[in-house]
Parts: C-alpha cells; sequence; structure tokens
C-alpha cells in the first residue's frame, strides 16, 4: 500500500511538473514553431542521428551479450537487439527507468534468461553507464574552463560525484550482497519462509556479480559503456544541430551542447519526471541552453522539438521490435548453475 502511495504521489508531481513547464514553454512559443522545427531540420542531420541511434542499440546489444556470456549464458544476437529496441522505447515513454523492468522481463519471456541473472545484466550496464558518464563530464569541464556562464568548475564537481558514486557502488555490491545473504540465511533459520526464498534470489545474485568482476569483463564492459555514451550523446548532438541549421545558429561548442543534453537526460531520469519524461527534460533543456546562450524562445523550442523527434524514433523502432518479438517462439529459461567455477555454458 505504501509503495502505491509513493508511485501516485510521483505521478501527481510529474502532471504538476508537465503542467508548469508547458504552461511556461507555450506562453512564450507556439505549437507551430516547435512543428516548423522539426519540418525544417536538416534532414543528412537527421539520417546521420537515425544511423547514430540504430549503432547505439547494436554498441548496448553487444555488452549485454558480453555480460550473459560471463556469466555462463548464450542469447541469440537478433533477440537481444530486439530487446534493446524495446528497452529503449520502454525507458523513454516511462518515469524514473521504470521502463528497465521491461527489458528484464523480456529476456526472461523471450531470450529464457533467469531473472536473477537479466536483473544483474540490467544492473551492471546500468552502473557502468554511470561510471562512464563520470570521465565524459569532467573531460567536458576541462573544455568549458572556468569563465562563462556555466562555470567547468561546477561541472568537473558533479562528474566527480558521479565517477565516484558509481565506482564505489561497483567496489560496494558484492559486499552489500554478502551481509544480505548472511542477514536472511539468521531470518532463514529461525522459521521464516520468505526468508529463505529471498536468501536464494541473493545467493544466485551473489554468484552472478562475482562472475562479472573479473578485471578483464570489467575493463572490457567498461570500454563498451564510454562507447555507448560516446555514441549516444553523438547522436543527440548531430539532432541538436540539424535542428539549429535551418536557423542559422551553431554557436553551441559541443562541450556546451553536452552539458545541456546530459542535464535534460538527467531530469528526466528522476521521479518527478511523467510519461516519457515531458516536462522536466523540456524545463532543464530551456534553462540550462539558456545559460549557454541560445536565446530563451529558441531553447524552448529546441528542446520540445528534440524531445518529440527522439520519443518518436526510439517508439517507432521499439513498436516494430516488440512485435517481432510477441510473434517468435519463446526460449526455455535457463536454469542457474550451483557453483560460480562450473557455471559453463547455460542456456
Amino acid at each position: 500500500m505504501r509503495l502505491f502511495r509513493k508511485k501516485r504521489f510521483h505521478v501527481a508531481v510529474g502532471l504538476i511538473v508537465f503542467a508548469a513547464v508547458f504552461g511556461l514553454i507555450f506562453s512564450r512559443v507556439s505549437f507551430r514553431d516547435v512543428f516548423a522545427s522539426i519540418r525544417g531540420m536538416d534532414r543528412a542531420g537527421l539520417a546521420a542521428y537515425a544511423a547514430l541511434a540504430v549503432a547505439l542499440s547494436v554498441l548496448r546489444t553487444v555488452r549485454y551479450r558480453l555480460l550473459l556470456r560471463a556469466a555462463g549464458l548464450t542469447a541469440p544476437a537478433w533477440r537481444t537487439f530486439l530487446a534493446v529496441l524495446v528497452r529503449g522505447a520502454c525507458v523513454d515513454m516511462l518515469p524514473a527507468r521504470t521502463g528497465e523492468l521491461v527489458y528484464i522481463g523480456i529476456l526472461r519471456s523471450r531470450l529464457g534468461i533467469p531473472t536473477v541473472s537479466a536483473a544483474v545484466n540490467f544492473g551492471a550496464a546500468f552502473v557502468m553507464d554511470i561510471l562512464a558518464l563520470g570521465p565524459m563530464i569532467l573531460g567536458a569541464a576541462i573544455l568549458l574552463g572556468s569563465g562563462g556562464a556555466v562555470s567547468g568548475r561546477i561541472v568537473m564537481a558533479g562528474g566527480g560525484i558521479i565517477l565516484a558514486g558509481s565506482f564505489a557502488a561497483v567496489m560496494a555490491t558484492p559486499r552489500a550482497l554478502g551481509i544480505a545473504e548472511t542477514v536472511l540465511s539468521r531470518r532463514a533459520a529461525g522459521g521464516r519462509r520468505w526468508a529463505a526464498a529471498l536468501r536464494i534470489r541473493v545467493a544466485e545474485a551473489r554468484r552472478e556479480v562475482g562472475l562479472l568482476g573479473s578485471p578483464s569483463v570489467l575493463a572490457h564492459t567498461f570500454l563498451l559503456s564510454l562507447l555507448v555514451r560516446l555514441c549516444k550523446y553523438t547522436a543527440l548532438y548531430v539532432l541538436l544541430a540539424a535542428i539549429l541549421a535551418p536557423r542559422g545558429f551553431g554557436g553551441l561548442s559541443p562541450a556546451m551542447a553536452f552539458v545541456g543534453l546530459c542535464s535534460a537526460e538527467m531530469a528526466a531520469s528522476l521521479p518527478m519526471s511523467g510519461i516519457g519524461g515531458f516536462g522536466a527534460y523540456e524545463g532543464t533543456w530551456a534553462l540550462v541552453f539558456a545559460m549557454l546562450g541560445l536565446p530563451a524562445d529558441l531553447a524552448m523550442t529546441t528542446g520540445v522539438a528534440h524531445h518529440l523527434t527522439t520519443q518518436a524514433f526510439a517508439a517507432v523502432l521499439g513498436a516494430a521490435a516488440g512485435a517481432v518479438l510477441a510473434a517468435s517462439r519463446p526460449l526455455p529459461v535457463s536454469s542457474p548453475g550451483a557453483l560460480p567455477g562450473a557455471a559453463g555454458k547455460r542456456g
């Protein structure tokens, strides 16, 4: 009941943010301005964005399959790629990254990956994504310097916090799972059945994390995550340039644009963000890009146009991929191995 109330609270806050932001934006610009920006964007830039967005999904597929292989599991490349496309659409549409749960469900229902393995696979990729963001923010801070409306020192502090926090999460996860398993074992010894059942799941997760914790797997996963981040923000920057080019505005450097894009993406991931991230994304975009030098009206217009384009592209690809997966025959669910050292090939 408490969780249900919390979700209702987040939905209510998201609706308030949505109404407030779009009320402000469309008091300054019109729907006609937004759709004119979408219709008039540079077609070559739009095609480049589409190609980079597909390449991004390919890189994510390679990373997810690397993590699955490290855990002793296999999954067909084409099914994993389709699952990644569905994940992308659901993450974009559902608030606070709850769309990631869809990816976990698809891995089990269509690719035959056990639930715990699917959850660990997603969790490892998510943490590495955050870890890879730290060096990129630090690099942008160096390029920005100490001058300008957005100080490089502030950006560097944010990048340092993200880098330190995500690194700490990577290091602390195995120990945290071990402590949880010990506590649940004691509860299970006292006759609590729920603790016994949960202990088994935690033990499985701990084994999976142990398999992914080798230096080689961590290094390859981090490198792929860095490529994923670079590809993602390059695609978003190319799309922004495609929207601005017909308006004759080219005053944003890649480092400046990255700060604005990253800020809007983070805002869309917060619990207060509504469906599709609409509201928090546009509000943060308009604020940060105006600080970076974009005229206020143009910052508002490009925020809505950019977000609508990315959401529509992800939704079309995700719907098509979901239809193909729904029509495919489900693979049998693999059974987890008993010991990390004897995982072997499963599935």
